[in-house]
C-alpha cells in the first residue's frame, strides 16, 4: 500500500502514537509485530508476506519452523487485531488516521478518520440526536412492517406448492428471527462474528479485552438485535401468510423453546449460528451453513463442495452471497420447518424473496419438481444473489437436493 507523501507522514505519526499507547504498553511482542507489518504495508510489501516469513523475521523462529504445527504467529496476529480494535474503541477514537488489520492477510490498511476531520457533535447533543433518530427509525420500521404484512394478492399455485406443508392445519406459523449474541459491558455493546454462545465469549480472543468485565459480571449477554434483511424477510413472509389466510407468530431465536419446535410449523430466518437449536434438530441434511460458507456434504457431479459469497474489505455491503432454502420435517414429523439462511442479512432477504415473490417461486417450483409441479416434501436448494447497496439486483437458482426422511432418523447432525 503506497500512500501519497502527506498522508504517509500522517500514517507514520499514527504508527508511533499506537506504539506509545497504553493499549500496547505491556505487549512488546505485539509492538514488534505491529511495527514490522506497518513498515511492510507502507512499503507495499505486506501483500506478499507469508506466515513463515513473519515467524522468522519478527519472532525469531528457527529455519525449520513449520506454521502448520506452530500456530503462535496466527495467535499473535489475532491478538494484535483485537488490540487495534480496542485502541480505537478507547484512547484512539479521536485520532486523525485509522489503521485497520483485516483478516486473511498481513497488510494493514490506512485511512483518514473523516468523522474527526469534519468535527464532531458535542457528546450530549449527539446522544440526544441518536436517541431521537433511533426512535424515529424504530417507528418507521414498525409502520413499514405492519404495512407490508397487510393483505396482499392471493398466493399463486406455485407459492402454495412451496408453503402447503406449513399451511396444512389451523395452527399458527411461527416466524423465528435470528438474534445474534451481543456483549453489553461498560463501554457499550460489542459483537464478534466468531462468538455466538456465551460460553465461547469466556475463551474468545476477540473478547479478551473484555474478559475482566465478563469475569466480574460487569458484561452480560444480550439478544436484542436482528439484521435488516431478516426483518424485511419476516415482513414479506408475514404478508404472504396473511394473504393465504394463515395465522402467524413472531419469536426471537434466543427465546425459541423445545415446545415451540415440537408444536409449531416454523420459518427460520438467518444463519443457524444465531439459532443453535437448528443444529440440534435430528434431521440429516445435504447442505449446511458453516460460518460464511454453504457446505455441500454430498456433492453430485458438477456441484461445488463449498460456496461462499463476496464481501471485500473495502466494501460496506456484501456484493454477492449464496442462500440456502431448506424444507425439512419438524420434531417427530408432526410439523414442518422452512429454513432460509445465508452468511449475510442480505442473503436471508434474498432467500425470502425467492419463496414469496410469484416469479421466483415459479422458478423454484419448476426446478425442484423437475417440471412436474409436484414439489418434493423435503429438499435443500441453493440460490445466488448479487447486490447493490443491500438491494438484490440479480438472483438465480443454482441446484437442489431432494432429502429422504424416515419417521425415526438415525443420524443426528
Amino acid at each position: 500500500m503506497l500512500l501519497e507523501a502527506g498522508f504517509a507522514d500522517e500514517s507514520r505519526e499514527q504508527i508511533r502514537r499506537i506504539l506509545a499507547s497504553e493499549t500496547l504498553r505491556h505487549a512488546d511482542s505485539l509492538k514488534r509485530l505491529f511495527a514490522y507489518l506497518a513498515e511492510k504495508s507502507l512499503a507495499g510489501e505486506a501483500g506478499a508476506l507469508k506466515e513463515y516469513v513473519v515467524g522468522v523475521d519478527v519472532f525469531g523462529k528457527p529455519q525449520d519452523y513449520d506454521p502448520q504445527k506452530d500456530a503462535s504467529v496466527r495467535i499473535q496476529t489475532g491478538k494484535l487485531r483485537q488490540k487495534l480494535e480496542e485502541y480505537y474503541f478507547k484512547e484512539g477514537s479521536r485520532d486523525p488516521v485509522r489503521i485497520e488489520f483485516p483478516k486473511g492477510h498481513f497488510e494493514l490498511h490506512f485511512r483518514r478518520n473523516y468523522a474527526v476531520h469534519a468535527g464532531a457533535v458535542p457528546q450530549r447533543r449527539w446522544k440526544v440526536a441518536a436517541f431521537v433518530l433511533g426512535a424515529a427509525w424504530v417507528a418507521t420500521c414498525a409502520a413499514w412492517f405492519l404495512w407490508r404484512a397487510g393483505p396482499g394478492d392471493s398466493p399463486t399455485s406455485e407459492q402454495r406448492a412451496l408453503w402447503a406443508p406449513l399451511l396444512s392445519d389451523d395452527r399458527p406459523v411461527l416466524i423465528c428471527l435470528g438474534t445474534p449474541l451481543f456483549v453489553k459491558g461498560p463501554p457499550g455493546f460489542f459483537r464478534s462474528p466468531l462468538v455466538n454462545r456465551w460460553e465461547e465469549a469466556l475463551e474468545s480472543l476477540d473478547l479478551e479485552w473484555m474478559r475482566a468485565d465478563i469475569a466480574a459480571g460487569r458484561a452480560t449477554p444480550v439478544h436484542i438485535y436482528t439484521g435488516v434483511g431478516d426483518a424485511m424477510a419476516a415482513a414479506e413472509i408475514a404478508r404472504l401468510l396473511t394473504a393465504a389466510g394463515a395465522r402467524f407468530l413472531l419469536r426471537r431465536s434466543s427465546a425459541l423453546s423445545w415446545e415451540d419446535l415440537d408444536n409449531h410449523h416454523i420459518v427460520f430466518l438467518g444463519p443457524p449460528k444465531y439459532t443453535p437449536r437448528i443444529n440440534e434438530i435430528p434431521v440429516q441434511r445435504d447442505l449446511v451453513m458453516e460460518g460464511r460458507r454453504i457446505r455441500n456434504l454430498r456433492p453430485r457431479p458438477g456441484e461445488p463442495e463449498t460456496l461462499e459469497g463476496s464481501w471485500p474489505d473495502h466494501s460496506p455491503h456484501v456484493l454477492e452471497d449464496y442462500a440456502l432454502i431448506s424444507r425439512v420435517p419438524g420434531l417427530h414429523g408432526r410439523t414442518r420447518y422452512l429454513i432460509l439462511s445465508a452468511s449475510s442479512t442480505e442473503g436471508t432477504a434474498a432467500a425470502a424473496q425467492f419463496v414469496t415473490d410469484p416469479r421466483f417461486a415459479a422458478e423454484l417450483v419448476r426446478r425442484v419438481s423437475g417440471g412436474s409441479g409436484q414439489v418434493p416434501e423435503f429438499f435443500d436448494a441453493v440460490i445466488r444473489a448479487r447486490f447493490r447497496a443491500m438491494v438484490p439486483v440479480e438472483m438465480s437458482y443454482q441446484f437442489h437436493h431432494v432429502l429422504d426422511w424416515k419417521a425415526e432418523p438415525a443420524h443426528k447432525q
